[in-house]
């Protein structure tokens, strides 16, 4: 993954790099604080490049992240749901059972310029192996054309590198700049055989999503693939510590419509000695979203 093993360190064109898990690289924070100078010429928000890491207790989505693991086939996946379903997690969990690179992006409103964007693709890339000065020159030069050079760069370099990799963009939904979005549709189109995008979203991501069907490139992660399992709706209760019978379990769980984050303040609520038809009325499902 990209979580470094200290002590492990070397250096490449004059940055930090640290040897991870499996051999992988990851960049080593060396200014604290969450900014370091990119050598885009604005400040790289490293959080920002960083996996989220899986918090103790979260609700194991195993069936989940098998089906993504058996998807190798497909290039590109979508997993597009209402806040609160556990996108994030879902991929993150992947990425932790994954014996495959990730690259992850977190996006967000500032990202909605096509070569801060790309730029973080970039840097995210090249913390899982160096991808070459090429795809930066393009990106830094005020002439460059996105569409043009920048992103058949990004592609060329995502081919080149020795082992594939899964590139996880998330909070797609933010991105509104038409270019931006343009970007991430031709850059899905440059994707090689065994490395994969991962696309999260509160909204349809930006893709040629009729063809990727149609040619079996996508595989599609809803809110309905998203919603917990009765069982793991009662994993969940017990990791905040509450313990229902098994009939209030299931009317908890048919109210909420296994929305997750409905269950977790559910189970809040709950344990605070609220009744249980308050929780179930107070956080009900997504329906109609």
């Amino acid at each position: 993954m990209l979580d470094p093993v200290q002590g492990l360190e070397r250096r490449w064109s004059g940055r930090s790099w640290c040897v991870g898990e499996h051999g992988r690289g990851c960049w080593g924070d060396r200014i604290s604080g969450a900014q370091r100078v990119s050598r885009l010429g604005w400040d790289l928000v490293a959080s920002k490049v960083r996996r989220p890491l899986v918090r103790p207790g979260t609700v194991r989505r195993s069936l989940l992240v098998e089906r993504l693991r058996a998807g190798a086939s497909c290039p590109i996946v979508s997993v597009v749901a209402p806040p609160g379903y556990g996108k994030t997690t879902l991929l993150s969990q992947w990425a932790e059972r994954n014996d495959q690179s990730f690259a992850w992006v977190s996006v967000d409103e500032a990202d909605n310029d096509p070569k801060v964007l790309l730029g973080y693709v970039a840097e995210a890339l090249d913390a899982v192996e160096p991808i070459g000065e090429r795809v930066f020159e393009a990106l830094a030069s005020p002439g460059s054309s996105v569409p043009g050079s920048v992103v058949p760069r990004l592609g060329s370099a995502l081919l080149s590198m020795a082992s594939p990799v899964t590139l996880v963009i998330d909070d797609v939904h933010v991105l509104r700049d038409r270019e931006c979005r343009s970007a991430l549709s031709v850059l899905a189109d440059h994707v090689p055989p065994g490395s994969r995008l991962a696309l999260a979203s509160r909204a349809e991501p930006p893709l040629r999503i009729a063809r990727l069907r149609a040619e079996g490139k996508i595989l599609e992660i809803g809110p309905g693939d998203l919603a917990l399992t009765r069982r793991e709706a009662s994993s969940l209760l017990q990791n905040v510590n509450l313990r229902l019978g098994e009939d209030d379990v299931a009317e908890l769980h048919r109210r909420t419509e296994g929305w997750p984050v409905g269950l977790y303040l559910a189970a809040l609520y709950l344990r605070e000695g609220g009744p249980l038809a308050g929780a179930a009325v107070s956080f009900g499902g997504m329906t109609g979203w």
